[in-house]
């Protein structure tokens, strides 16, 4: 088919074009408005704000640092970071640093590039006194970008005629839109995604202005454009600039040929002018910062390893990074979305990308054409493709990988791909015949795989539930009729007859990858004990107790863990308590010989049906061995019910006893434990989880915040005791002033005066954040094993405000003691005075008696105890009463309890006055010959009964 030869001036393209309908255009918009949805639908999970008042993230700080007129965060690192020997040592800054924040002369930058706050935040919050959330940022950037890719895309069906029509409109919007993995980056974005899709819509909109020069008589303005929008393009992603250098020659050859050497000189300084100022500007930001024009802050970041010996930029690399980039897989799955994605999370062009196999075809034809639209639109390609080769090759030699670094050069391959099945497409009308069906389909098929990443990514997977399940509805018939049962299995394992003792062999294996996977293995201690395991890889091991094995012996075990349920949206959960199914997902158990011996809250690795391998590990995985030398046998698998893991109800009283799994895989996250009141006026008590095995417990009184507990080790493999005292759990309880007093496994954490807000009657949630207190996050990750109400036995408290009253005390004798006596209550001063002392009289008995100084008293039988384990000893005495507090008909008693039974009764002695400072526990601060100086013993907690 003869193409007609374009006519050309100001906007170029192709002439014999009608005036385009209402009805397209309002198709058009549609399309357009549709895409923009989609992006702040799926950016503004879950966080659901377009702006905040104070900072919003780290962008949001560097916002704050900026009108505070400075570089530096106004954010100061903490002390005991900078205390550290080497404050850039993963393992020493992790429970102090800003996570990939770059520390230099004790303060705190952030490498990121800067020209999204220069063009988006900073006017924001100039103009409006708020900060732009970075979810909108992004939103906002990605969108920038979709519709200048829009207009290259219609610019190219300009130049190159053909493929005309509403439905090729769509095609245009759809591939711009959502085949270019930009979508897939807007999951939950933080400050890792803003510069990446800045750069993209900068990148984009530079384009637009190359495209534009192109047509144009004078186009030395719109290369100016050009130059600025691909400046600011580097300030946001360095990395851009090789494409920099690359992406302005098909212009300049173009526009130089139709003028003499001041046309192109004016060109060139036209195109590189402006793009060299502001990596002028890029230099001297760097040397403000870090005394270094060349260094924009990687050296000094504090990430997961130390960074400032770090060789980021490695040629060594190029094989496996661009076959990474260009060819890695897409594994897909039953479930809705179908999708599991590469080991790395990265899809290679080739299986993301569809359109692209047109480009062969597409680009021998586009080298036939010899028509001015014909040349327009190869230079575009030659821009694309210029950038897209050198973008990936910088990317390939780059130490470090991740899935969001796509966006950087997707959209200019997916844009290649669209000038090049324009051009294959010869030309031909919205009748395009066979080709056209070819190109739908590929088109189709990128936004297919597109959307299916993005549903993979999604952070709110619950609001995609109803379209899931329709989708998963096909399978799960299919299951239903072939009886397959989704939950625990039940095998039999026999022990090798000479186990390799100080090994870990695999039972069993799940996952699709080596670092995408789950083992639950057994490890094998000192001869004759092992201990069961569970390792998310990535995240770490949980492990039993230790266990008797016999050599050659069978034993019964069941397992569970995430990696054997279905997904959320799988319909065996219809009907479920949100809760209930988000527990069965994170819930860890081990059944050894009857008797639970691992039960953790962790999460696990997507696996398909068949990723399950029996006794062995498929692939290296930490220290594990590739099988287990024993015998195993599945014997049979029972079904997940929702009653055997509903969560107990948490009992309305002010003192409450919880049995609570804590989160494993939870480091860096705040998350709720208990709320109470309603929006606007309510309390919470929340988790703030550090390095693994490390959190503290704050509460928030909303508008006036609260205490924060010190970081404190928890155990992450079976269910640890929390105990709380707050006065409005009570029912019935009106607000005011109280006492909060918090335990994990009777150590306490949070022991202050605190005021509460008034509690309805059901305005206690356990595990969630239903007033969106900003402290925390919405969920809490582990679950709820046990609830009671409790007592005051239950709550210990500081040994000084344990007195003044009967005390009930936990305490662990010490040993080698032998022959000596130690005291546990002494009052009054310095020759008036009174001792209740414990005399240890053999390594597993003692004998507490009562002196009254310049008197005597009393001394009770020997009673046996066991050396370092807990008693409880009840002690009543007149002391314990400042002044002459003690009623009248009770003075002059002593009674000592151990473990319930008197162990020491006297009647009509007597006492010293003494005044509150003057009662101690576990001291003999007064001189007293009684007894020793100290208790050396453990008071684990002091009760006051009344």
């Amino acid at each position: 088919m003869e193409v007609k030869e374009p006519t050309t001036g100001e906007g170029g393209g192709s002439g014999g074009r009608g005036r385009i309908g209402p009805g397209r255009w309002l198709a058009r918009v549609g399309a357009m408005v549709a895409v923009g949805w989609f992006y702040f639908f799926f950016a503004l999970q879950p966080s659901g704000g377009l702006w905040q008042e104070t900072p919003a993230g780290v962008y949001g700080l560097v916002t704050e640092a900026w009108t505070a007129g400075q570089l530096h965060l106004l954010r100061e690192p903490e002390p005991e970071l900078l205390a550290l020997p080497d404050p850039y040592d993963p393992a020493a800054n992790g429970p102090y640093r800003l996570h990939d924040a770059s520390l230099y002369d004790g303060k705190y930058y952030i490498y990121f590039g800067a020209s999204p706050v220069a063009v988006l935040l900073g006017p924001w919050h100039w103009l409006t006194g708020t900060y732009l959330t970075e979810a909108a940022a992004s939103a906002v950037f990605a969108y920038g970008g979709f519709l200048a890719a829009v207009v290259l895309l219609a610019r190219a069906r300009r130049w190159l005629g053909g493929a005309d029509g509403v439905g090729w409109d769509l095609v245009g919007v759809a591939l711009a839109g959502l085949g270019t993995m930009v979508p897939t980056v807007l999951h939950g974005p933080n400050f890792y995604v803003v510069p990446i899709v800045a750069a993209y819509a900068f990148l984009m909109t530079s384009i637009v202005f190359l495209a534009r020069a192109w047509d144009a008589r004078r186009p030395l303005g719109w290369l100016v454009g050009a130059s600025v929008m691909y400046g600011l393009a580097i300030a946001a992603r360095p990395n851009y600039v090789l494409g920099g250098v690359v992406i302005f020659l098909p212009v300049l050859w173009h526009v130089g040929r139709a003028g003499g050497w001041r046309r192109r000189v004016g060109a060139a300084v036209a195109a590189y002018g402006p793009l060299g100022l502001i990596g002028v500007a890029m230099l001297v930001h760097n040397y403000v910062r870090f005394d270094s024009f060349k260094e924009f802050g990687i050296k000094y970041q504090l990430a997961g390893q130390s960074m400032l010996d770090a060789v980021t930029l490695q040629t060594r690399l190029w094989p496996e990074g661009i076959a990474l980039y260009g060819w890695e897989g897409a594994r897909l799955d039953r479930y809705f979305p179908f999708f599991l994605g590469g080991e790395t999370g990265i899809v290679g062009l080739v299986w993301g990308a569809p359109i692209l196999w047109v480009l062969p075809w597409g680009l021998w034809c586009l080298a036939r054409r010899r028509d001015v639209g014909g040349r327009a639109a190869g230079g575009l390609a030659l821009m694309l493709a210029g950038f897209g080769l050198v973008t990936v090759g910088l990317l390939a030699a780059y130490f470090f990988r991740v899935d969001r670094y796509v966006v950087d050069f997707y959209p200019a391959w997916g844009l290649l791909a669209g000038v090049a099945a324009l051009a294959w497409l010869g030309g031909r009308s919205g009748r395009a015949g066979w080709r056209g069906m070819v190109v739908g389909l590929l088109v189709g098929l990128t936004v297919a795989l597109n959307l299916a990443v993005s549903g993979a990514r999604f952070v709110v997977p619950e609001k995609l539930r109803g379209l899931a399940r329709v989708l998963n509805a096909p399978v799960e018939l299919v299951e239903s009729l072939a009886g397959v049962a989704h939950g625990a299995w039940e095998l039999e394992i026999e022990v090798p007859a000479e186990p390799r003792w100080s090994v870990r062999e695999p039972l069993l294996t799940t996952g699709v990858w080596r670092t995408r996977s789950d083992v639950v293995f057994i490890e094998y201690g000192e001869e004759g004990r092992a201990r069961l395991g569970y390792f998310h890889v990535g995240w770490g091991a949980v492990r039993s107790a230790e266990l008797a094995v016999t050599p050659g012996a069978t034993y019964r075990l069941k397992i569970m863990h995430p990696g054997l349920t279905p997904p959320p949206s799988h319909g065996m959960f219809a009907g479920w308590a949100e809760r209930t199914r988000r527990g069965a997902q994170r819930r860890v158990w081990m059944e050894w010989e009857g008797e639970t011996v691992v039960e953790a809250a962790m999460g696990g690795h997507q696996a398909r049906r068949g990723d399950v391998w029996w006794g062995e590990a498929p692939w290296p995985v930490g220290t594990i061995e590739p099988k287990f030398e024993g015998e195993w046998r599945v014997v049979g698998r029972e079904p997940l019910r929702e009653e055997e893991l509903v969560e107990p109800a948490v009992p309305r009283a002010s003192r409450v006893v919880l049995e609570v799994t804590w989160p494993v895989d939870a480091r860096g996250s705040f998350q709720p434990v208990l709320a109470t009141g309603r929006t606007g006026e309510h309390d919470l008590l929340y988790a703030l989880f550090g390095a693994t095995g490390r959190m503290r417990l704050a509460f928030n009184h909303h508008r006036y915040g609260g205490p924060v507990s010190e970081e404190f080790a928890y155990e992450g493999a079976r269910p640890s005791r929390l105990a709380v005292q707050w006065a409005t759990l009570g029912e019935g309880v009106s607000a005011g002033e109280g006492r909060l007093l918090v335990l994990v496994d009777d150590v306490v954490v949070l022991d202050a005066p605190q005021v509460f807000y008034a509690v309805g009657a059901s305005e206690v949630d356990f595990g969630a954040n239903p007033h969106g207190a900003g402290t925390a996050g919405a969920h809490f990750l582990g679950r709820l094993v046990g609830a009671r109400a409790g007592t005051v036995r239950d709550f210990p408290v500081a040994v000084e405000e344990a007195l003044g009253g009967r005390v009930v005390a936990g305490l662990r004798f010490p040993t080698d003691r032998l022959g000596r006596a130690e005291p546990l209550v002494v009052t009054g001063r310095t020759g008036a005075g009174d001792f209740l002392y414990v005399r240890y009289v053999a390594e597993d008995r003692v004998q507490f008696g009562y002196d009254h100084w310049g008197v005597g008293g009393g001394a009770g039988p020997e009673v046996a105890v066991v050396p370092g384990a807990r008693h409880v000893v009840e002690i009543e005495m007149d002391g314990l009463y400042p002044g002459e507090s003690r009623p009248g008909a009770e003075r002059g008693r002593v009674r000592v309890k151990l473990d319930g039974a008197v162990v020491l009764a006297l009647d009509g002695v007597g006492h010293h006055p003494a005044a509150v400072e003057e009662i101690k526990l576990g001291k003999n601060e007064i001189g007293g010959s009684t007894c020793e100086a100290e208790f050396t013993g453990t008071f684990e907690f002091v009760v006051r009964p009344e």
